[in-house]
């Protein structure tokens, strides 16, 4: 392989998978961004402020042939046998909320587990399921709530888990694949050659930390990072685009 080739094809494998981390980065984001705005004027958001956040395990992907499901913990710290009210809403096509809502009986020091199902339905703009939840004060015990976003991918031929795994191997993999093959194609890395292995490698952790982002929810962080990597990827462009190849050798 020579030099020239093996640069050419790192640099193609890493646009590979620095293209799939900023799409997986974006959705993440933008699903996370859209939360609040979602339920803005929903019945919950009169409500009093809540004085705890609800324990819920949330799917971050799903796709067209999966039923995902939302789990709530509920717990009784109470020294009596109390009904928790909870009610919730989901996002659900035409950009109606679908209401749920579960008294479960839970007995002192027990903790209720409620699953909500989802599934293709439910999605929002297509690509996103939406939820939030409430729990009504019930004698010693504060109100809760919490709420969770879901990208919803147009897959029929993966799960959301397997979805979702295979796109961080290939962000992963193909990024730090592709940086390897264009070091060992380009030592030394002097002039030009220095200059782009560290602008691939910068958005290398800029993508990763905005991958880590959108699935943590930190979604004004993902914005950040976002358009700082649009912004990078415009200066790579313009910088290939200068016909000076002197600095290549």
């Amino acid at each position: 392989m020579t030099s020239g080739f093996g640069r050419k094809i790192g640099i193609y494998i890493f646009a590979v998978g620095a293209l799939v981390g900023f799409t997986f980065a974006f959705l993440m984001t933008w699903a996370n961004f859209e939360l609040p705005f979602y339920f803005e004027r929903s019945y919950f958001s009169v409500k009093s402020p809540t004085q705890e956040k609800m324990d819920l395990e949330c799917p971050l992907v799903l796709t067209v042939i999966d039923d995902g499901s939302i789990s709530a913990s509920l717990p009784n710290n109470t020294d009596k046998i109390i009904n928790l009210d909870f009610q919730g809403e989901i996002s659900y096509m035409g950009g109606i909320e679908r209401q749920v809502e579960f008294m479960p009986e839970v007995l002192p020091g027990e903790t209720a587990e409620v699953e909500i199902k989802v599934d293709k339905e439910d999605r929002f703009y297509n690509v996103f399921i939406l939820a939030r939840f409430f729990q009504f004060p019930t004698y010693k015990t504060p109100a809760r709530d919490g709420s969770c976003a879901i990208v919803m991918l147009p897959f029929t031929f993966l799960t959301g888990s397997q979805a979702f795994g295979v796109s961080l191997g290939i962000i992963i993999l193909f990024m730090l694949g592709g940086l390897l093959i264009f070091f060992r194609n380009n030592r030394p890395l002097i002039g030009k050659k220095k200059r782009i292995f560290n602008a691939m490698l910068i958005m290398a952790i800029f993508i990763a930390v905005a991958v880590t982002a959108g699935i943590l929810g930190m979604w004004l962080l993902g914005l950040i990072l976002l358009a700082v990597i649009f912004l990078q990827t415009v200066a790579v462009f313009i910088f290939f685009g200068e016909r000076d190849r002197a600095n290549w050798r």
